[in-house]
């Protein structure tokens, strides 16, 4: 992480050295707002990697950038799915195994962060550094849904945890044709601190129908590494 600012303040030095309103205005954004969204892949880090493996999950954002300012503001949030279980059980004790339904479990840390972020207003490549702070909610989820139905009639929060979170990492945004669209690749380290959570198999299903927790408390820091895309809004979008 240490070396990532010192990278990208390197690549933004070329720019750096010339006026806003020298840089390509072929690449410049029409408005200053903007919605995200990225895909995510999460690996976690320190004490976090010795009980979870990698997850996946989504994020979005929406922001804005006053003109000719290096400095904008996001509000970003997305989610991570780093466990799931899915395995089969009869419907009740009456109607027996008829009907059966598919119990799935999914392990999952939701985000949401406030985001400043300091990157150039245009170019034809645009690295940035961002952070923010926020919150981290870690939940397990169990669902029942038909076996030939992917729309859920029950579900139970088995263990939840919320903490207080923040982040900070950066990337580079490329505009593509006249810059109303970017891609956007970037890298970012979350410190949950420590938190209370479920991984797959930490649920024990009892021969009277109970079932018991083993939860796991320890640091939860990990990184996230995102590719996705962005969009200047229009007026009137």
């Amino acid at each position: 992480m240490r070396a990532l600012p010192l990278a990208l303040a390197f690549a933004t030095t070329p720019l750096a050295a010339l006026p806003i309103s020298a840089q390509d205005n072929d690449f410049r954004p029409r408005t200053n707002f903007h919605v995200g969204a990225s895909f995510v892949v999460a690996k976690p880090v320190g004490e976090f990697d010795d009980f979870i493996d990698s997850g996946y999950g989504l994020t979005l954002e929406a922001g804005y950038q006053p003109p000719s300012s290096i400095l904008g503001v996001a509000l970003s949030g997305g989610f991570v799915i780093y466990g799931s279980e899915t395995k089969q059980v009869c419907f009740s004790q009456t109607v027996g195994c008829r009907i059966l339904l598919d119990l799935k479990t999914n392990n999952a840390i939701v985000f949401l962060g406030l985001e400043p972020r300091l990157m150039f207003p245009a170019g034809p490549i645009r690295p940035f550094l961002d952070t923010s702070v926020g919150l981290s909610y870690f939940a397990t989820t169990s669902s029942v849904e038909g076996t030939q139905s992917d729309e859920d009639f029950a579900s139970t929060t088995n263990l939840d945890d919320l903490v207080f979170a923040w982040t900070g990492g950066g990337g580079v945004l490329v505009p593509l044709g006249r810059g109303d669209v970017s891609l956007e690749l970037a890298a970012r380290y979350h410190g949950n601190g420590d938190a209370t959570y479920l991984r797959e198999g930490d649920i024990i299903d009892n021969p009277d129908g109970s079932i018991t927790l083993q939860p796991n408390r320890s640091e939860t820091n990990m990184l996230t590494f995102r590719l996705g895309v962005r969009v200047a809004l229009r007026k009137g979008d």
